[in-house]
């Protein structure tokens, strides 16, 4: 990874910035970055940058930028405020967006007691009432996308289907056993593909939460690039598969 590069990226799509430091973060959509600048109103401001790497990746940072004028006024918690953003320069051929670093830890490095993690799950369960209840009418100029339940739940049958055919023939009769019955207690009822699109997290897990783990406080909610009008139960799933039913529980009382 040469940082050294993104670091004069920036300074050609922010001219007004001065970059004391630069460190990679990692990425998946984007490539992310940690920078130290100094703005022409603000010395040392720690900020976080994402680069698109090709593919939809722009389109979705644009989208992204939108969507933070829409929640961060509406939510109980800071989320990304995109303040700095350029549609690219000669030398990158796609949009830069910049916000200021949100602090705390994320809940997937911090050890925690169980009253600190009762409370954290509550409030990531009032945060999400916030984000659920936002009127889908206040998001549609961001373009987000729609998930329609009887699409949802064919591609649900699809992905069972596919299951089938690659997996099944390298699992044990035990195996093929319980994924039969997984699959097939959920696409027989109807009322696992009934649900009222609202808005949705969409990659709600451990590394997107901010914390402080010693009050059991919420500081932050981050990456919102799979947000989407889609079913509420999405932004649960990984939360109980990371830290169990009870933690669940909570968040939903």
């Amino acid at each position: 990874m040469d940082v050294g590069r993104y670091g004069e990226i920036l300074l050609e799509c922010f001219p007004d910035l001065s970059v004391t430091s630069i460190r990679y973060l990692g990425g998946g959509t984007y490539r992310v970055f940690e920078a130290i600048v100094d703005t022409p109103v603000t010395d040392g401001c720690r900020a976080i940058f994402r680069f698109p790497h090709g593919g939809q990746g722009g389109s979705y940072l644009l989208r992204e930028r939108l969507l933070s004028h829409v929640l961060a006024p509406r939510l109980p918690v800071p989320v990304p405020r995109y303040e700095f953003f350029a549609s690219g320069c000669p030398s990158f051929p796609w949009p830069v967006a910049g916000y200021r670093m949100i602090p705390g830890t994320c809940l997937q490095d911090a050890n925690l007691g169980q009253l600190i993690r009762q409370r954290l799950a509550e409030e990531i369960g009032r945060f999400l009432s916030a984000l659920h209840c936002i009127p889908p009418r206040a998001v549609q100029p961001t373009g987000l996308p729609w998930m329609d339940p009887p699409a949802v739940a064919a591609k649900q049958q699809a992905l069972y289907n596919a299951i089938i055919r690659h997996g099944f023939p390298i699992l044990s009769k035990l195996e093929r056993a319980w994924t039969s019955e997984l699959f097939s207690s959920f696409l027989s009822s109807s009322e696992n593909h009934f649900f009222e699109p609202v808005l949705i997290h969409g990659d709600l897990d451990s590394s997107n939460i901010l914390c402080d783990p010693v009050a059991g406080r919420l500081l932050g909610i981050i990456d919102f690039e799979e947000a989407r009008l889609g079913d509420p139960a999405w932004d649960f799933c990984v939360l109980r598969a990371e830290h169990g039913a009870e933690f669940q529980r909570t968040m939903l009382q």
